[in-house]
């Protein structure tokens, strides 16, 4: 993972797999906090869901993967 510059609060990541994908959701729940916004963007296909539905999944806010 590599940001794009430390005081512009844009990072890039590119992620290898599902595993990945998992692993960065989990972290992000555990930092984020309510009021935050995030942009998530990228080609159809490239883990916007999945990313979000680890997001969510991991801080709680839904109990079963599936359900985005």
């Amino acid at each position: 993972m590599s940001h794009a510059g430390h005081d512009s609060g844009v990072y890039t990541a590119t992620l290898p797999d599902d595993a990945a994908t998992q692993a960065l959701g989990a972290a992000l729940a555990r930092v984020l906090r309510p009021g935050l916004s995030i942009w998530l963007c990228g080609d159809l296909g490239a883990g916007k869901t999945t990313l979000t539905e680890k997001l969510l999944l991991f801080s709680g806010a839904i109990n079963i993967a599936g359900s985005v």
